[in-house]
């Protein structure tokens, strides 16, 4: 490890036959309907965690059933089966988080106390057997809502999606 202008800097060798993920990205989607009153961690959700992962073949030739798992605690799911070609590709996974779930990330001036974080690892088989990679990140759920059009009357903006 060494320092470099930004962060640390890491050098590692990606044996023959595996790949490594070079990028980690979850993205959460709110899927709920626009909210009209305040959340709570009861009523918060459906939400949708679309889990990016770059990874890089060094191989000089493709690698065949190459899958990304994603997992947290309430579940795991993975991505369809791909071919990898040699170099940097992205896998995308999904995870489906049900309404009343999680608890809401809120900011440290209103909740007093631990920010709600919750692990998410991926990981990368190859031929449904070996992990051949593997990173995780904390992600928080929050739901920001900007809003457009007059919304001092909740009635006119009732039934419109959170997209």
């Amino acid at each position: 490890m060494t320092k470099g202008i930004v962060k640390s800097l890491y050098l590692t060798r990606t044996p023959a036959g595996s790949v490594s993920i070079t990028s980690l990205t979850p993205l959460v989607h709110y899927t709920g309907v626009y909210p009209t009153s305040v959340l709570t961690d009861a009523t918060a959700g459906p939400f949708l965690v679309e889990v990016k992962a770059l990874v890089r073949n060094p191989n000089p030739s493709m690698l065949t059933d190459v899958q990304l798992i994603a997992s947290w605690a309430f579940g795991s799911n993975t991505s369809s089966i791909v071919t990898l070609p040699p170099g940097e590709s992205i896998i995308t996974a999904f995870l489906f988080v049900p309404v009343g779930t999680v608890s809401l990330w809120w900011t440290a001036d209103v909740r007093k106390g631990p920010q709600q974080l919750y692990n998410l690892t991926a990981s990368i088989s190859i031929g449904g057997k070996q992990t051949t990679a593997e990173d995780s990140r904390q992600i928080g759920f929050k739901v920001f809502t900007i809003v457009t059009d007059d919304d001092t009357e909740p009635s006119r903006l009732s039934g419109v999606d959170g997209r």
